[in-house]
């Protein structure tokens, strides 16, 4: 195979142009060494020297981008492939940590104390807009308000790869990938005999905080094709105090707590491989417990959060011959989420404020694929159907108690049968130029299409058109157009709270699929040493779903709220009634210096904004009140345009790997997030008050870590976290943590 020592001068034209299309300006930080970086890559490549220590992958395989297994080189996406010795040589704490060094991708959590909801925006988009899948089932959590994924539930255990694909792909996966898909991928089979990767992790990030998390990985693997895995992950932080403490007056009374957390995770998998069979079951229980405050800058000694998911997947795979194959997957899991939050001192005297809260929610989902994949003359054919279906269920309870008054209130949804059901069926494509003329063998076009019936809102169809341009033998230009949809959560289709002055739910079961629209123009570059990717998105997002109030149709706008004698509320409610627009751009490297020392990098540059449309409003829903929208307390009587999105950072990341020896490895991260726009409750908004901006400063996060390998069955990592003691919050009102020292020691049987 040729290798060339430099990009294509057509790349940089098109990069370029690329460049130009996003109008953003580049002003922040960290783009400033990426432009550098990436001019720096355009001159004559001074890493394409051979070196004795090439044990990264160039060509990696990826199934997730066309559910076939092909080279992530030639795929037409911007894909990424996170590796099991990238994971093990490394010193996260989960997965949240990892997939943030990833290009294009902002966590919210992952930075504050262990515990706390982790939710991932990919490309901009919303948190529920991103489909998170475990060996190619969804997870979720069908009792939460959005059914976004808390990835903090997610542990490293049991982990093959990763793959990841950026960009709408609803084709293939269905609701909620918009903004991309999250494939983790876990262990089957090994070597023959007995296999163990034990380990235990320990350290410390700030006063009076420390964490432990021991695991142990055991594998048997039968020369006639059967294997058995079992694993055991616990975890257990004293964590740092998650609210701001903003009490300064002396005397005043405060009782800032560290905030703990545990969790354990038991999975056990059986299965049989061989060159025609490929069949598994297995079987997961995750159990956590959170302490957790209430709110931004207040503490809550007394809030915990327990989860619980157990999972059953299985699977059955069978290969006729070279060019066709079978195959059938299936999950089924339940969650049960418990909330309570007792009462609390709230001065030196040992008063309390009288309260008690305890809330169940559980929710269920099952989930069911067939597919076929046929390679006839070299054109590459997927074609599936499947059942998807959610379930959820609630039980609240409130106690208000004191000597002059006292107050409870009981709810349960058992009795609503809420559940929604999606039947799908899809054809995807890639047919290279070669097979039609020997002409056209540099281009190569997947086409793909998604038929989805949805039990509450009906039909909608999905499809995606990805052309692709092969400039050199290691370099590819590629586009994308693809729709994408998200189906509205159970919550807010069918939750039938209301107010005492009206009957409207504030769950709408007319509620349509948010849809999308995605455009991708994309390059990618594979050199001797150098691996290179930069794209360019756009995606328009219709029939946006939010939360707004409403008031009494009857009083002007100005009167509302303004008699004491009168209550002007109407109840609350979810409507489609607007778009959001999203553009940026990405970019990534990795490049190999020499034997010992290796640069790698990326950055994304993220703009969006929403547009409200008052025309859209669904009267027989709202019966002609007057819509305040929850999300900046403004009055939907025209179009109104937000200036930017909520906390969708620029982000940077840029590392460096030194082979000191070939048992030391050094290794040195910094990561960028942009200043960015969070909310809080604003009681001047309107009549009671709704959500306001306030900005968030950007900051540095530098980590730097060694790796020892003491011997083929003993590994010792050594990390320092937020080297510098950076003060940051991801969240308003919420701490993220200090210095911290991590150590953990591996041993591989």
């Amino acid at each position: 195979m040729t290798y060339v020592s430099k990009p294509d001068k057509r790349v940089f034209l098109l990069c370029s142009s690329i460049l130009l299309l996003t109008g953003v300006k580049m002003k922040n930080g960290f783009v400033g060494p990426l432009a550098i970086g990436f001019l720096f890559l355009s001159g004559d490549s001074v890493w394409s020297q051979n070196d004795s220590l090439k044990n990264y992958v160039l060509d990696r395989i990826i199934v997730t981008a066309t559910r076939n297994a092909e080279d992530a080189a030639n795929i037409g996406r911007s894909v990424t492939v996170i590796t099991e010795a990238q994971i093990k040589n490394s010193s996260y704490r989960n997965i949240g940590e990892l997939l943030e060094q990833q290009a294009g991708i902002y966590m919210v959590g992952t930075k504050q104390t262990q515990g706390s909801i982790q939710t991932i925006s990919m490309r901009g988009a919303n948190s529920n807009h991103t489909v998170v899948m475990l060996d190619g089932m969804r997870v979720t959590d069908p009792s939460s308000v959005d059914n976004a994924a808390d990835i903090s539930e997610l542990s490293l255990a049991n982990i093959e790869r990763i793959e990841m694909v950026r960009g709408a792909h609803s084709t293939l996966y269905g609701s909620a990938a918009i903004g991309g898909v999250i494939n983790i991928i876990t262990k089957k089979n090994n070597s023959p005999g007995l296999n163990v990767d034990a380990g235990i992790q320990t350290g410390y990030f700030g006063k009076r905080t420390s964490e432990l998390s021991p695991n142990a990985y055991v594998n048997y693997t039968f020369s006639n094709g059967f294997y058995a895995n079992g694993e055991v992950v616990h975890t257990k932080v004293n964590g740092i105090n998650a609210a701001v403490d903003t009490v300064t007056q002396q005397g005043a009374y405060k009782h800032f707590d560290n905030d703990g957390f545990r969790k354990l995770d038991l999975i056990g998998k059986i299965g049989y491989k061989n060159e025609k069979w490929d069949i598994f079951a297995s079987y997961k229980n995750a159990a956590q417990k959170s302490n957790l405050d209430v709110g931004a800058f207040v503490d809550d000694p007394n809030y915990t959060i327990d989860f619980n998911r157990k999972l059953l997947s299985y699977g059955a795979a069978y290969r006729l011959n070279e060019q066709l194959s079978f195959s059938y997957m299936g999950e089924y899991s339940s969650t049960a989420r418990n909330a309570v939050n007792d009462s609390n001192f709230v001065d030196n005297m040992g008063n309390s404020n009288h309260s008690y809260f305890k809330g169940d929610y559980a929710g269920t989902l099952s989930n069911n694929e067939f597919q076929a994949n046929l390679n006839l003359h070299g054109i590459q054919w997927v074609a599936g159907m499947g059942t998807y279906k959610e379930t959820m269920t609630a039980n609240t309870f409130l106690l208000y108690t004191d000597p002059f008054f006292s107050y409870s209130s009981t709810a349960s949804l058992d009795s609503f049968d809420i559940h929604s059901v999606i039947y799908n069926g899809y054809v995807h494509v890639d047919i290279p130029g070669k097979v039609i003329n020997d002409n056209l063998s540099r281009y190569a076009v997947g086409l793909g299409g998604r038929v989805n019936r949805h039990s509450s809102y009906g039909n909608n169809f999905t499809y995606e058109i990805n052309p692709s341009y092969r400039l050199t033998e290691r370099s590819l230009i590629f586009a994308s157009y693809a729709t994408g949809f998200n189906a509205p959560s159970l919550y807010r289709l069918f939750t039938p709270e209301t107010y005492y002055t009206s009957d409207i739910q504030r769950g709408n079961k007319n509620l349509k699929p948010e849809t999308s629209v995605s455009y991708e123009l994309g390059f990618k570059q594979t050199l001797d040493d150098v691996r290179f990717s930069i794209s360019w998105f756009y995606t328009k997002v219709k029939n946006y779903i939010d939360y707004v109030y409403l008031w009494d149709k009857n009083v002007s706008i100005d009167s509302l709220g303004t008699d004491f004698f009168r209550d002007d509320y109407r109840g609350d409610t979810y409507l489609n009634i607007g778009d959001q627009i999203i553009r940026g751009i990405e970019a990534g490297f990795h490049a190999r210096l020499n034997s010992k020392l290796i640069l790698f990098g990326n950055g994304a540059l993220i703009r969006g904004h929403l547009n409200y449309d008052a025309d859209k409003i669904d009267v027989a829903q709202t019966q002609g009140n007057h819509v305040q929208l929850y999300s900046n307390g403004a009055f939907l009587t025209q179009g109104i345009k937000t200036s930017k999105l909520i906390r969708r950072p620029h982000t940077g990341n840029l590392g460096v790997t030194y082979h000191v020896k070939s048992n030391v490895t050094l290794t040195g991260n910094a990561q960028y997030t942009g200043m960015r726009r969070d909310v809080f409750y604003d009681q001047t908004l309107g009549p009671y008050g709704a959500l306001a901006y306030t900005p968030l400063k950007s900051y540095w996060s530098v980590d730097a870590s060694a790796r020892f390998t003491l011997s083929t069955q003993w590994i010792v990592n050594f990390k320092v976290e937020n080297i510098f003691d950076e003060k940051a919050t991801e969240i308003r009102g919420f701490r993220n943590r200090g210095r911290g020292i991590l150590i953990s020691f591996r041993y591989l049987l």
